[in-house]
């Protein structure tokens, strides 16, 4: 970000051109068709992510694996061959792991609605 420092103040000077002035009819119809189609864009993006999230955080109980987590994490205490702990060490990591991951793929989907048309 440091680095391209440079095009975002020559985006930022652009934002406050008169030529970007919407109050015509015409430019505000312009303006909501382009707001609309990044919409359109963001839903499809997210109706293909969150399936695919959950195909992965339920991966891990159907894989024949005892004691399996979603993901390889490092815990302090032995939660194989307890089964109340692994579901308290199942519940929080994979509530930590959809955090985590849905912040990063409503990220990436914000970005790619913005760059597709």
């Amino acid at each position: 970000m440091v680095r391209d420092k440079n095009v975002f103040k020559r985006l930022a000077k652009a934002l406050d051109s008169p030529s970007l002035d919407i109050s015509t009819q015409k430019r505000k119809d312009i303006v909501q068709y382009w707001v609309d189609t990044h919409k359109n864009y963001l839903r499809f993006l997210l109706s293909i992510a969150y399936p695919t999230l959950i195909v992965w955080q339920t991966y891990a109980l159907l894989d024949n694996v005892e004691y399996n987590l979603m993901l390889d994490v490092k815990i302090p205490y032995e939660y194989e061959g307890h089964p109340l702990r692994y579901m308290l060490t199942y519940v929080a990591v994979g509530t930590m792991f959809h955090y985590a991951s849905m912040m990063t793929v409503l990220a990436d989907c914000i970005t790619q609605s913005h760059l597709i048309p």
